[in-house]
């Protein structure tokens, strides 16, 4: 409950540096929370103070009788010492004062000013606005000021100009840099301009010279040659200060360009051209329309080498592969086996950014060659695209491997691809199902596959492994089954028969059955059964979390131990740096209130963000995948499951894709533990401050 003050400064080079300073605000008053701060125009501090037990949207359900909707406070800080200070009417000030309000004590009346000066269109005050500007004793914030007004009267002084596009505040440069696209500048005075600041020290003023470019719309090669000039090869990281900006600055020169097709294809057949970085000229003409960027592609490429494969280039060849010229001059590239490791680490790494059906075709080298090695990294990485890329073409490689060296580890990933040729590869996926010797939930796995390629035979291999292991809880059972559609019709078909129990599926694991069939008898009854129980379930949850809370507050905890069980929160939360980032970071939840917090442990479906709910994907072969919906593009969409991996489904692969009504990403998990287990969580995760 505190508002923390920071002080912004520019080191020598112009980089911000930020310094904390004391605590401007504290409040021990639990109920203070505030969401919004502006100055006001007596030169005091204002804030909202929502003011509510609840801490967020979602903490607990949204009929929760502690949810205030009807109060909230304003509370304004100003310095002991500090006199009132007079607000002025500035609608019936004199024109000829309101260029000194430009330099007032406060940002209310310099933006006040500007606005009268804008609605007057008082134009004769430019020279003086032009000495506000020069002269160093101002502010920044009234020379910005200043440069609006000047704007706003559509004033331009190139002498001026030339002055603030080269001042030490890199907050000056970059709006003077803004304000020229209000002027009606030729393209040469825009380049001339804007030449050097395309190379600029900062950030903030490199972007927004390439938006100027970009709103000024005027067809000009010189204009296109600075746009090139900022198509910088990509930095490989995504770091603040570094990468980012860069990765930052290549789509704004990227998305500029857009607006400047026939010019960039004048200026790529410009002997201009050849004074530029083969890196720049590749990331340049992809914006071009698809049949010149694959002319101009094949031309540049000719004179470049493959140390220049990035990941964005990668895939810029992936969506021009539909040009034979194209797949022509880039295919000596993916035969080279000392490619195969990074061209196929480049394809799984970027498959969400393209469709291309003749990159398989010329995937088939590296992919061959990187599971022929031996080794298991490459092996890996091949089956890896294999099961991506849907790539058949490996069967027989796949086959020998296993034979030779049979990994139960490797089934899950291996069978979808013998999956792919199912007549070829039904007996030896048969003869793994029969093989007792192997552990039950290896031979659940295979079975599974089979009821794929061969359902009335891998029926009769599940009734025999239900009927002798001992080893699989029948539960376990069900819960695999049920994440395909061959699976799930295997388990309406045993619950006819009265070999399993219809209440062994529990909610969630119905829903995923009748989603499959949604008009069977068998299904509506065991989807009606789970209802019942799950609600009987939540109902029971809400004594659950009061006999928790009574548990924290008479038992002592043990911190220690409660973050061991912690450790698998990080398999989605993130707590200071550690973890991963899908759910919601964990920070500061010493600071949450008991109830929310046991709630969002025991019950997390109570109380969901709308974007956490879990996600389910059935694709066309059956199979379902759940987890938390990480993008959605043209090209299909990524899942991310506890673990921190991602699986992308591409569209022509979907079949159904949804939120699960009322279902938290996070499994409940955690809804069953020992009062001084949760008790010793719940210390553990009080120390998060």
């Amino acid at each position: 409950n505190t508002i923390n003050a920071v002080q912004i400064d520019r080191d020598a080079s112009g980089k911000v540096i930020a310094k904390h300073l004391p605590d401007l605000l504290k409040c021990e008053d639990d109920w203070f929370r505030p969401v919004n701060i502006e100055f006001g125009p007596d030169g005091c501090l204002y804030i909202a103070d929502w003011y509510n037990k609840i801490v967020s949207h979602n903490e607990v359900r949204r009929n929760h009788p502690d949810r205030d909707k009807s109060h909230g406070r304003i509370w304004r800080i100003r310095h002991v010492n500090q006199v009132p200070g007079s607000v002025p009417n500035l609608v019936k000030t004199e024109t000829s004062d309101l260029v000194k309000h430009l330099t007032a004590d406060n940002r209310w009346k310099k933006r006040a000013a500007w606005h009268q000066i804008a609605d007057r269109q008082a134009k004769e005050l430019g020279p003086k606005i032009k000495n506000l500007l020069l002269d160093d004793s101002n502010s920044t914030a009234s020379k910005v000021h200043a440069l609006w007004s000047l704007e706003s009267l559509k004033i331009f002084d190139e002498e001026l100009y030339i002055h603030l596009l080269k001042h030490s505040d890199a907050n000056i440069r970059r709006e003077a840099v803004r304000s020229l696209a209000s002027f009606d500048l030729s393209a040469d005075q825009l380049v001339l301009l804007l030449d050097s600041l395309v190379e600029d020290s900062d950030a903030t003023v490199r972007s927004q010279v390439l938006r100027t470019l970009e709103e000024v719309s005027k067809p000009s090669p010189k204009i296109v040659s600075l746009l090139v000039k900022a198509s910088k090869p990509d930095l490989g990281n995504n770091k603040m200060g570094g990468g980012y900006e860069r990765s930052f600055e290549r789509y704004l020169a990227r998305k500029a360009l857009e607006t400047y097709s026939a010019d960039l294809t004048l200026f790529l057949n410009s002997p201009s051209a050849d004074n530029y970085p083969i890196t720049h000229l590749l990331w340049a003409l992809q914006a071009l329309p698809k049949q010149e960027a694959s002319k101009q592609f094949t031309k540049i490429w000719k004179k470049s080498d493959e140390s220049q494969l990035d990941k964005e280039t990668f895939i810029s060849i992936a969506s021009l592969l539909d040009d034979q010229e194209v797949y022509n001059v880039v295919q000596p590239m993916f035969t080279k086996k000392t490619n195969a490791h990074k061209i196929v680490s480049l394809a799984i790494e970027a498959q969400d950014r393209f469709t291309s059906p003749k990159l398989k075709l010329l995937l088939k080298p590296a992919v061959v060659h990187l599971i022929s090695t031996g080794d298991r990294v490459d092996q890996a990485l091949a089956i890896d695209a294999a099961n991506k890329f849907k790539l058949a073409y490996i069967n027989n490689e796949v086959v020998e491997l296993m034979k030779n060296n049979f990994a139960a580890a490797l089934l899950p990933t291996v069978l979808p691809i013998l999956e792919l040729e199912p007549q070829k590869n039904k007996s030896l996926i048969k003869g793994w199902a029969e093989e007792l010797n192997l552990p039950a939930n290896n031979r659940l796995i295979i079975i599974q596959s089979l009821l794929n390629i061969d359902y009335n035979t891998a029926s009769e291999l599940l009734n025999a492994f239900i009927t002798n292991q001992p080893e699989l809880p029948i539960s376990v059972v069900v819960e695999q089954l049920s994440k395909s559609r061959a699976g799930a019709k295997a388990l309406i078909q045993l619950v006819s028969d009265k070999k399993i129990n219809p209440n062994i599926f529990n909610f969630f694991v119905a829903q995923r059955v009748h989603q499959s069939n949604r008009k069977d008898e068998v299904v509506k009854s065991i989807q009606a059964s789970a209802n019942k129980r799950e609600n009987e379930r939540v109902q029971s949850l809400d004594a659950k979390i009061k006999q928790y809370a009574k548990a924290v507050e008479t038992l002592v905890g043990n911190p220690l131990v409660g973050q061991g069980l912690f450790q698998s929160c990080l398999a989605c939360h993130e707590v200071n740096g550690q973890g991963l980032n899908i759910a919601p970071a964990l920070d500061g939840s010493a600071n949450r209130e008991l109830e929310a917090l046991l709630t969002s442990i025991v019950n997390p479906n109570a109380a969901i963000e709308g974007g956490y709910r879990l996600y389910r994907v059935i694709k066309k072969d059956g199979s379902i995948i759940e987890g938390y919906l990480d993008s959605k593009t043209d090209h299909g969409l990524s899942i991310a499951v506890m673990g921190g991996s991602k699986i992308f489904i591409p569209r022509s692969e979907l079949a159904y894709d949804d939120f699960v009504t009322g279902q938290s990403f996070m499994p409940s998990i955690f809804s069953d533990l020992p009062e001084q287990t949760m008790v010793d969580l719940v210390s553990y995760i009080k120390t998060l401050k």
